[in-house]
């Protein structure tokens, strides 16, 4: 079928609960039978802060410019004819007028005549809009029913045919979001509103205490001691600004950022050159604050707090009953043999004791392991993270009967507890005493050597705790 007997239709809508829009697809053929398909349609939730209607029906014909943007780049057409259908008189006026639009509004409206063009926009009743079942939804037999996926009845007419919905603007929605006038900064010393600010007798008080004079165009001047001819008037006698006028926060604003995000006190001080602010140090200080900028950059970091320790690192117990275990190294012995620290320590009691290996294999651990029990007596649970020899430990003392030992020699089994893989932290009671026989490591053998690297060890007992 030709280009030109294919039309889309772009239909938009908003109601308080949800903003959509929906692509429709007529193609007329040569007989003038006319058939209309769905092609996409989208919808959204509206968000959860307050927003006016005429704004929720703007954020609709924003997606429906998108919604046609990428429809018609799939289907890799160019001349064809568009429609973009809105019940929204408003919208359509901030579409078709040229003028100066509040920013959420001109943002909008930017976007819009970039992917459309106004001439194509037009108004239809809320009833005739397949758009509006979408802002509001409806149940499965209303839209069985209504067969809403081969479009509004009306679209299958003839153009002559079609619904002309009489436009009927609210003048008031419409100005509402028209720019206010902003005062320029730099002109912000040679406008009205000083004076204003000033006439009568109440607001003169807050002058108190400044020596003050009006220039020749009734302007309220700061009197200072400087009388160098060479120095501009302004900061010489610096203009009287008052602290909580609207302009003059916009205007230390503007400041802020010129002066890229400049201090309390610095940016004070530039703005002391030409103005005199009253109460400056409070209101500039109040105006940063609302810098998202420096409130992004100066926010703290969640902080969570800590949980409660584990029941096995709480309990009393005897000294080393509840331990864990970690090998620091390897180093070099003076016969340029590899060995590994092997630090167990008291979950409770924080008590340590050290032994040395030099392979660094499941046997020489298990040996170590015998050596500390021995000494420091036999423990009950053995915290550790996941390294082979801890687990090949731990194996092998899973496979004896434990429940003959028990009952012939009364000696417990030992209940082994690893780390989840890739959590370090966990280990953190024995990961900060490795740290520190690291860092003594380091002072008694009187080189900045690293662990992780080999390094002479000179004499370190095997039994020593």
């Amino acid at each position: 079928m030709e280009e030109s007997n294919l039309s889309i239709h772009t239909f938009v809508d908003a109601s308080k609960t949800a903003y959509a829009a929906c692509i429709f697809l007529r193609s007329e053929s040569n007989t003038g039978s006319v058939t209309v398909q769905l092609l996409q349609a989208r919808s959204r939730i509206t968000p959860m802060k307050t927003i006016t209607i005429p704004r929720l029906e703007l954020m609709a014909a924003t997606i429906g410019a998108k919604l046609f943007s990428s429809v018609k780049h799939a289907l890799k057409i160019s001349n064809i004819k568009t429609y973009f259908w809105t019940d929204s008189s408003t919208v359509l006026t901030w579409i078709i007028r040229r003028e100066q639009w509040s920013v959420f509004v001109a943002n909008r409206i930017s976007e819009i005549r970039k992917l459309t063009t106004s001439e194509d926009w037009f108004h239809i009743s809320t009833d005739q809009n397949p758009a509006d079942i979408l802002s509001r939804g409806c149940g499965p037999k209303q839209l069985q029913k209504r067969k809403w996926w081969q479009g509004p009845d009306w679209l299958k007419n003839s153009k002559e045919q079609w619904p002309k919905s009489a436009v009927n603007i609210n003048e008031k929605e419409v100005e509402i979001e028209k720019r206010k006038s902003v005062i320029s900064a730099n002109n912000i010393g040679r406008i009205n509103f000083i004076t204003e600010c000033y006439s009568n007798e109440a607001t003169r008080k807050s002058l108190k205490g400044l020596l003050i004079f009006e220039d020749e165009e009734g302007i309220l001047r700061l009197k200072s001691r400087l009388i160098n001819e060479e120095e501009s008037k302004d900061f010489i006698s610096p203009i009287i600004l008052p602290s909580k006028h609207l302009a003059v926060r916009r205007f230390i604003a503007q400041e802020h950022l010129v002066n890229k995000h400049a201090g309390t006190l610095t940016l004070l001080t530039i703005l002391r050159e030409r103005f005199w602010i009253v109460k400056g140090k409070r209101t500039v200080r109040s105006v940063i604050k609302e810098c998202l900028t420096c409130k992004r950059q100066k926010i703290k970091h969640l902080e969570v707090p800590f949980p409660p320790l584990p029941k096995d690192r709480t309990e009393v117990a005897a000294v080393f009953q509840v331990s864990g275990v970690d090998l620091a190294g390897p180093l070099l012995t003076k016969s340029k043999q590899k060995a590994w620290i092997v630090l167990f320590t008291c979950a409770v009691f924080r008590a340590v004791h050290l032994e040395l290996i030099t392979p660094l294999s499941t046997n020489d651990f298990i040996q170590a392991m015998r050596r500390f029990i021995a000494r420091r007596g036999r423990i009950s649970v053995m915290y550790s993270d996941n390294g082979t020899n801890f687990t090949g430990l731990n194996n092998a003392l899973r496979q004896l009967d434990w429940t003959t030992i028990e009952s012939e020699f009364r000696v417990h089994e030992i209940r082994w507890k690893f780390n989840p893989p890739s959590s370090p932290w966990l280990g953190g009671f024995w990961k900060r005493l490795i740290g520190i026989l690291k860092d003594l490591l380091r002072k008694i053998l009187g080189a900045p050597v690293c662990l992780t690297r080999n390094c002479k060890l000179s004499s370190v007992s095997a039994n020593r705790s």
